[in-house]
């Protein structure tokens, strides 16, 4: 049985955000992570737990892009790139705790891909950035 919120309650005033997310079988949520936004909806939300071995994962629903840098003019690409990669790392460090990698090197100019190389605990990764664009 329903109940149906008294107008003017909490519960009627209340949001609610619905955003799927696809996770593997045998994962274990242990919590939610979100960066909240004076515009309502979260900035970036993520589900962070563990797999059935034991080791941690963390599932991004959603980022809101935000225009952080106002520029005079363009940025160039190997810059832009850098950039996209250190936002990606603050995010990562917001939502766990944890830097996402110890260092990076840009790739030297037409030596790509990939654009980007990170060190993880002692690999050197490479890393292609993709910019998605929607054009109406």
């Amino acid at each position: 049985m329903s109940q149906e919120a008294e107008p003017g309650s909490l519960a009627e005033q209340g949001h609610m955000f619905l955003l799927p997310i696809r996770l593997h079988e045998n994962r274990t949520i242990e919590g939610v992570n979100f960066v909240p936004s004076p515009w309502g909806a979260p900035l970036a939300m993520a589900l962070r737990g563990k797999g059935e071995d034991g080791q941690p994962w963390l599932a991004i629903a959603n980022e809101t892009p935000v225009s952080w840098l106002r520029v005079g003019a363009p940025i160039p690409k190997a810059e832009l790139e850098i950039l996209h990669l250190q936002r990606l790392a603050t995010d990562h460090k917001c939502s766990t705790g944890g830097e996402l990698y110890e260092a990076i090197d840009p790739v030297a100019p037409g030596e790509d891909p990939p654009d980007v190389y990170a060190h993880v605990a002692g690999s050197k990764i490479g890393w292609e950035l993709t910019a998605f664009s929607n054009s109406s």
